[in-house]
């Protein structure tokens, strides 16, 4: 604000009013006069804008349906290679607002009906065009459609309801669960599970019983025994990657086999992928009194890791039969000749063992064949594990009396090395 001090002399009083208007004047052009401008300057622009606006056009129209000529509601029309695009409302109406002058081809389309496209629409400077349109009612005739639903089983809310239903003492582990966990196979995943042991990281003891008192069933069918010494399964030869549920019943009924005295463990598996998958398991384990320390070992084959011998220690040609060789006195030069012929090769070798160890891969797959789709799940997986331990032997002589000592017979300690590899492939095609 300006500050005006004035000083009043001996003047009369119009000579005071004009030195007051003048003075406002001059402070009015100094101040309002950039506001001026600025107000000017925003009329202009507007004018100028409205008069661009202006010189764009308007489509606007009506569709009906071409049976009942009721109007036609949600329809859309778009300008072609445009971004102007809109939809009928409640009375079958349309605009299109601020259209560039040019020639257009506009695309009316909605579904039932037969999309219609009018080409060469020309536009002008200012105008408003009109387009009314029936649309015709579309037929066409579709091919079988067959809706197939499928169980799910692997979630835990179905195996929740599986075990309800069961009349038996049933326990259950879903796929859903399995992927929570870091387990690699199916002995850690039935680690779990209440009255369950598990015994050398691969057999499985319910309820204390020994594992050979046990019935596994794959899908539904027996498992063999994976021991040539005695009658139980190796769990561990199976990924947790392709499980998709895993129950233990602990009693008997009649669909279940009659043989067991533990529990019947049932195993199911993948059978179908929705995409394609890889996963790589790598597992280990530290065993007390082996890994790390001295390990004895004979010489093997090269393909010994992957459990089986490329004919390292085939027997030479020509080399007796088990009967000739017992039949044979004991100094028989036919056992002389037998033993030479063998390769030497029988002492062992020391090493350190390593830890156990294992890998596993799961493949998934699925592939479509037209109406029909090929789903398959691979499971590959190796383990080597060591074990060690040492045993006493000592015997005495028979003891005759008090008066005669008792003589040891022998006293030896006998040190056992084992090695173990294994491989295991599995795979489920399901067309």
């Amino acid at each position: 604000m300006r500050n005006c001090e004035f000083r009043f002399r001996d003047t009369g009083k119009h000579q005071l009013t004009e030195s007051i208007i003048n003075d406002y004047k001059s402070s009015f052009r100094t101040h309002m006069k950039p506001f001026v401008i600025l107000i000017l300057s925003i009329v202009i622009i507007s004018v100028s804008f409205s008069g661009v606006s202006a010189r764009n056009g308007t489509i606007s129209g009506i569709i009906l349906d071409k049976e009942n000529k009721e109007s036609i509601i949600g329809a859309y029309v778009k300008i072609d290679d445009t971004h102007f695009v809109t939809a009928t409302d409640i009375d079958g109406r349309y605009i299109l607002r601020n259209v560039p002058p040019g020639v257009y081809t506009l695309t009316f389309t909605y579904i039932g009906y037969k999309a219609v496209s009018m080409n060469d629409v020309v536009v002008n400077d200012n105008e408003r065009i009109s387009i009314d349109l029936v649309m015709e009612r579309g037929t066409q005739e579709l091919d079988d459609i067959t809706v197939v639903s499928y169980r799910v089983t692997s979630t835990i809310e179905s195996v929740l309801v599986e075990v309800q239903n069961l009349s038996q003492v049933v326990s259950g582990v879903s796929a859903q669960q399995i992927s929570r966990s870091q387990d690699n196979n199916a002995a850690q995943v039935m680690q779990r599970i209440p009255g369950i042991t598990i015994s050398e990281n691969r057999f499985v003891i319910i309820r204390g019983l020994s594992e050979r008192y046990n019935n596994v069933m794959i899908n539904n069918v027996m498992a063999p025994s994976t021991e040539v010494d005695k009658r139980t399964f190796s769990f561990d030869l199976i990924s947790s990657g392709a499980l998709d549920r895993l129950l233990v019943f602990k009693s008997g009924s009649p669909d279940l086999p009659g043989d067991f005295a533990g529990g019947v463990i049932k195993l199911f598996t993948v059978d179908e992928v929705a995409s394609n998958y890889l996963r790589v398991s790598i597992g280990g384990g530290y065993r007390f009194g082996t890994t790390g320390r001295q390990y004895m070992q004979s010489d093997g084959s090269g393909t010994d890791f992957l459990g089986f011998d490329n004919g390292f220690r085939r027997l030479p040609s020509g080399f007796p039969d088990s009967r000739t060789l017992q039949s044979s006195p004991r100094n028989d030069q036919l056992r002389i000749d037998a033993a030479h012929s063998l390769a030497n090769n029988f002492l062992p070798v020391e090493t350190t063992a390593q830890a156990d160890h294992s890998i596993g891969f799961t493949i998934g797959r699925n592939a479509n064949f037209g109406k029909r789709s090929l789903s398959s799940i691979t499971t590959v997986g190796h383990s080597t594990s060591f074990k060690s331990f040492d045993r006493n032997f000592f015997r005495y002589f028979e003891w005759v009396d008090q008066n005669r000592p008792i003589i040891k017979r022998f006293d030896y300690v006998d040190s056992n090395f084992h090695k173990e590899n294994k491989v295991n492939v599995m795979s489920n095609w399901k067309l």
